[in-house]
C-alpha cells in the first residue's frame, strides 16, 4: 500500500513587532505523519526561523490563511523533510517486523 504524508502546523512563536513589523514568527512547531493505512508514525519538529536586520525588507506579515500556511509550510522544509523521510522509513519497517501466523499445513 502506497504511503502519504502530511505536514501540520502545531504552533507558532514570534515577536508581536521587531523593526517596525508586526507579528515576527521566529519558530515554527509542527508534527509529520507517514501511514499506509496501517501503519503511521508521527514526529514533531521545529523550524527557526533567523531574524536578520537585512531580511525586514523581505518580511511577510502573519496572515489567518491558506496561503499564508502554504508559506509557513515552505519555511518549514529544512526540517520537515528529513522528518517525512524518517517516518516514512518507520512506517515500512513496522510494516515488515509485523507479526504473522505459522502452522503446517503438509499430511503425510
Amino acid at each position: 500500500m502506497a504511503i502519504t504524508t502530511s505536514v501540520k502546523i502545531t504552533a507558532m512563536k514570534g515577536k508581536k513587532t521587531w523593526l517596525g513589523k508586526n507579528h515576527v514568527i521566529e519558530q515554527i512547531y509542527f508534527d509529520v505523519t507517514a501511514t499506509d493505512g496501517t501503519y503511521s508514525h508521527s514526529e514533531p519538529g521545529v523550524q527557526y526561523i533567523g531574524l536578520l536586520p537585512e531580511d525586514v525588507d523581505n518580511f511577510v506579515e502573519f496572515e489567518d490563511s491558506a496561503e499564508f500556511e502554504a508559506k509557513v509550510l515552505e519555511w518549514a522544509k529544512p526540517e520537515s523533510d528529513p522528518l517525512e523521510a524518517l517516518c516514512i522509513a518507520n512506517v515500512q519497517q513496522l510494516a515488515l517486523d509485523e507479526e504473522e501466523t505459522l502452522k503446517f499445513t503438509y499430511s503425510e
